[in-house]
């Protein structure tokens, strides 16, 4: 049997099937398929996708327009069912359509995505204190035509020690200081540290953090001058201090070695109006490539709103990279979230939580395998897809 008749057998067998369709022979049920799916067919699937109806109460597809490959469209006002073309799967199950993602509210979305992570996180005895990161990422393929140079920017909070993202939030203006006041504000930081980059090293950012319930350890640079030439002026001192040194095994071709230091003081914050200042801290990081002499060191300096021992801030300053390499990283090389070309209304923003959604389920799945794996079958392996969503229940 050629494939053409196959596919045609397989039609009737579907059409039969509905309501509209019932006491007709098989004779008359193929009147209506004008054509079959072809191998380009997958090129058209989201297009046909976005000019059908279901109709209410039943499974079947009314067809609007007609198209050349990819489904079987009826004659206007006869019922049909879409087939893919030879090697592909049908869209409805394992995408969002583009007219869905446009119209959530994403406000609305974000919140139950945080009640939904919040829940998941105590049915499975997740801890979402400790460090918690906040950096800004651009979604490369946001753009508008011509405006490549600024895509869309979301700010991301991450749970560093429970690997998994609480919240994001759209960058008003591509201005990522700004759009990580607003994300704050949704989330209760009782117990936790946040961490930032000297982005952040701002009034208005230290004051959300501490009304918030949390603590704040945040780099201090040259952006705050006057604070930082009297941090540093504070080291050059004499004083009873917290020391801590480690040393990094030698890995990926370099030896690496870093040295914490930090001071209880109160007045030099006090001095610049700067809030919530309780101690300063200093880490010195020290590299030498193999083969090569050592680097210059470099020198950055930190305010913390909790005095934390030398040894626990070379933890959680390492711990704030995880946002780097365990989300942003993730995001771009597993879902390829750089290259996706959503750029209308709500569709970006939506997204971009759907991932962070995905991910966290995915990622907590005790399955010893990566995430590009796990990924991947998911797609292929409707058992295991089933598996992930029972888990998050």
């Amino acid at each position: 049997m050629d494939l053409i008749r196959l596919l045609r057998r397989r039609a009737t067998w579907i059409l039969k099937g509905t309501p509209e369709s019932q006491g007709e022979s098989n004779a008359e049920i193929p009147k209506g398929l004008p054509w079959l799916a072809r191998p380009a067919g997958g090129q058209c699937l989201s297009r046909f996708a976005r000019h059908h109806r279901h109709r209410a109460g039943c499974n079947t597809v009314w067809g609007e327009r007609r198209h050349r490959h990819g489904a079987v469209c009826p004659l206007e006002g006869r019922a049909a069912a879409a087939i893919p073309a030879v090697g592909t799967r049908p869209p409805e199950p394992r995408h969002v359509q583009p007219g869905a993602a446009r119209a959530l509210d994403p406000e609305a979305f974000d919140k139950a995505f945080r009640r939904f992570t919040a829940a998941f996180a105590k049915a499975n005895g997740i801890k979402l204190t400790g460090v918690v990161a906040i950096d800004g990422k651009a979604l490369r393929g946001a753009y508008e035509r011509g405006k490549s140079s600024t895509p869309l920017h979301m700010v991301n909070v991450f749970a560093a020690e429970a690997r998994m993202a609480l919240a994001s939030r759209k960058a008003p203006g591509r201005n990522e200081a700004k759009g990580a006041l607003e994300v704050l504000r949704m989330l209760s930081l009782e117990g936790c540290i946040v961490t930032g980059d000297a982005l952040h090293c701002n009034r208005p950012f230290v004051e959300t953090v501490l009304k918030r319930g949390g603590h704040y350890a945040v780099a201090l640079k040259k952006n705050q001058g006057k604070l930082f030439d009297a941090v540093a002026r504070r080291f050059a001192r004499a004083g009873k201090r917290s020391v801590a040194k480690h040393l990094q095994p030698s890995t990926h071709d370099r030896h690496e070695s870093r040295r914490a230091t930090v001071i209880r003081d109160t007045s030099t914050a006090a001095a610049n109006r700067f809030p919530g200042v309780v101690a300063i801290a200093r880490i010195t990081s020290r590299r030498r490539l193999h083969g090569r002499r050592a680097d210059k060191p470099a020198v950055r300096y930190y305010l913390l709103s909790k005095y934390i021992p030398a040894k626990r801030l070379l933890q959680i300053v390492r711990s704030h990279w995880a946002i780097e390499n365990r989300l942003h990283w993730v995001l771009d090389v597993v879902f390829d979230e750089d290259r996706n070309r959503t750029r209308k209304d709500n569709g970006p923003e939506n997204l971009a939580i759907l991932r962070r959604f995905a991910l966290n389920i995915i990622r907590s799945h005790p399955n010893p395998i990566s995430m590009r794996q796990k990924v991947k079958r998911a797609g292929w392996d409707d058992a295991f897809l089933l598996d992930l969503l029972n888990h998050m229940r």
